[in-house]
């Protein structure tokens, strides 16, 4: 089976959901898209979803819970809706995806408070984060960037507290859209670690860089 799409509003027994999504697993599907939002509840998802040898893209809408042995040795993309984590799953999943090339993040995405977010992937070349939330701003966060073959990024967050490390490389494309809710908000390392990039785009900068210093010099292109 190529493609298996599975999209619901209302509620639905778990077990029926489980039953179907582990069927297609079993035909070998290769693009899996599951969007089991509801209403009244999130549904989870079979835990044998990231343990399938056969899925090249994944797309997810719904309360997720990563298992410990997870691996998914044929996924390139990731996309993954207003889904929300407890503590490191999502960590845990990026580093199960040993050929992910693209990886997208967005709505009121909870990674959880008071920890270091990190994006580590040695082969990822697109990455889009829209992870702002309604408590975005008001707790501590750090956030690490490991993504030394990405070609792309878009990025929409508040500014952290802190990006102990940066690792980009040289890359094409950046588009940069962050608020500074708190005080002590520093994208410096952010910003030093978009050097290269030969296409920066800004929006709203004023509020970006109101409280820190602009690392340069940029030789490309910069929009704001």
């Amino acid at each position: 089976m190529r493609k298996f799409s599975l999209k619901f509003r209302q509620s639905v027994e778990s077990a029926h959901i489980s039953r179907w999504i582990t069927n297609v697993m079993s035909r070998g599907v290769l693009d899996l898209d599951l969007d089991t939002r509801t209403r009244e509840e999130n549904i989870n998802l079979p835990l044998e979803i990231f343990t399938c040898k056969t899925i090249v893209r994944l797309k997810i809408g719904s309360l997720i819970e990563i298992a410990k042995d997870a691996s998914l040795p044929a996924l390139k993309s990731l996309f993954l809706h207003c889904v929300w984590f407890s503590g490191r799953e999502v960590e845990t999943y990026i580093s199960a995806c040993h050929v992910l090339e693209e990886l997208t993040i967005l709505g009121e995405t909870n990674w959880g408070s008071e920890q270091c977010r990190k994006v580590s992937c040695p082969t990822l070349e697109r990455l889009t984060l829209h992870c702002k939330s309604s408590q975005g701003s008001k707790v501590s966060r750090r956030i690490t960037f490991d993504t030394p073959n990405l070609a792309y990024l878009q990025y929409r967050d508040y500014v952290a507290d802190e990006y102990p490390i940066v690792h980009f490389g040289s890359f094409v494309e950046a588009m940069l859209t962050l608020d500074s809710m708190r005080s002590i908000s520093n994208p410096k390392n952010l910003i030093k670690g978009l050097r290269n990039v030969e296409i920066f785009q800004v929006q709203d900068p004023v509020r970006v860089y109101s409280s820190s210093i602009l690392v340069g010099p940029f030789d490309h292109e910069f929009v704001f």
